[in-house]
């Protein structure tokens, strides 16, 4: 199983059995990425499916892996259907997001992640530490919310995989880099 798949096993497992936390996903996601100790956000997922042991196995810095794929993922979509505008700075925190809560942040990422090649994601991240929780607000939504935007079906699409492969990876590089330092 990849990362990817244990992270959507325990996550819809979860959702599933307690509904409740779709309003409080992103907040256990997010402390996910910020507490280094899988242990201790374990709590939050459900024992079904193997959904708290999948969610243990994968770390905090898979998860912002997968989180910065994902938004790098939805902004190419919103540009292949057009519906991207120009990103500015002071528009990172949401408040002028047309189609998506978060999608100025995503296609921020997007760009700086083009714009330069050799860019360190975390460098990035530190930069406007106040979109880190739109990403996984985004995350959230477009993986696990039935009435989203841009659905799970598109992000995992293979063309679309295909088409930003290299991206993906230098993502899954970059971050693993950050790993062993």
């Amino acid at each position: 199983m990849t990362n990817l798949e244990k992270i959507d096993c325990a996550v819809t497992t979860t959702l599933e059995l307690h509904p409740d936390y779709q309003e409080i996903m992103a907040d256990i996601l997010m402390k996910k990425i910020i507490e280094e100790d899988p242990l201790t956000t374990a709590k939050f997922f459900s024992r079904a499916n193997d959904a708290r042991a999948h969610m243990m196995e994968v770390s905090d810095l898979d998860l912002l892996a997968e989180i910065v794929k994902n938004a790098y993922k939805v902004s190419y979509i919103l540009k292949q259907k057009g519906m991207t505008k120009k990103v500015k700075e002071q528009d990172l925190n949401g408040k002028k997001d047309d189609y998506l809560f978060g999608s100025t942040a995503c296609n921020w990422i997007r760009e700086q992640l083009d714009k330069y090649p050799k860019a360190d994601i975390d460098d990035l991240l530190e930069l406007h530490p106040e979109i880190l929780p739109l990403l996984v607000s985004v995350f959230k939504e477009t993986r696990y919310h039935k009435d989203a935007v841009i659905k799970k079906q598109e992000l995992d699409d293979t063309k679309l995989i295909e088409k930003t492969a290299s991206m993906l990876e230098r993502i899954d590089n970059n971050i693993g880099v950050y790993k062993e330092a």
